[in-house]
């Protein structure tokens, strides 16, 4: 259930069912010329909610920018410090705590939030009542993808199913 589409009652019935909230983070950066900027976030959305549904868990608006310090340098790539980004990891967990939400789940879209992990298990090993889990959908990929790593035909795939109209003529074949 998306967050953002409840009253607050709502809100509270969702945390008292499961007390699991879904948060997906992707990253605003070139993928070539056949992708649009936003597809790491597409991507993270749509697994996001497909987590959600089967967890029963609340669901947040996506984080849209991500660390992209790789892309630095491509038009229309935006990047958010690693810093920026684990004291957003942070502060969204003390916030979500104290709703009383015991675990976040962080659906990461993009490679290049590496700095969300070393976070995560800063505040996973304080005595807090919340914990919080990251999922990496591409990381077990590798046997499938070739090794490739960004905007290679794997990506392009998935983005192809989720979202067929946004991929580009040239790469459809």
């Amino acid at each position: 259930m998306a967050y953002v589409d409840k009253d607050s009652r709502s809100v509270d019935w969702q945390l008292n069912e499961s007390g699991i909230v879904v948060w997906p983070i992707g990253a605003f950066e070139q993928h070539g010329y056949h992708m649009p900027l936003n597809t790491d976030n597409i991507q993270a959305e749509y697994f996001g909610k497909y987590l959600a549904k089967r967890l029963d868990a609340a669901l947040l608006p996506a984080l849209p920018f991500g660390t992209s310090l790789e892309h630095a340098g491509f038009r229309g790539s935006i990047t958010l410090s690693p810093e920026l980004m684990m004291g957003m990891v942070a502060h969204m967990a003390d916030e979500l705590e104290a709703q009383n939400f015991h675990t976040l789940i962080i659906m990461n879209g993009h490679g290049g939030n590496f700095s969300i992990a070393p976070k995560v298990r800063e505040i996973n090993r304080q005595d807090r009542p919340i914990k919080i889990l990251i999922v990496r959908p591409w990381e077990h990929t590798t046997a499938f993808s070739g090794n490739e790593i960004h905007s290679g035909e794997f990506e392009t795939s998935v983005l192809l199913e989720i979202e067929p109209k946004l991929v580009g003529d040239d790469r459809r074949d």
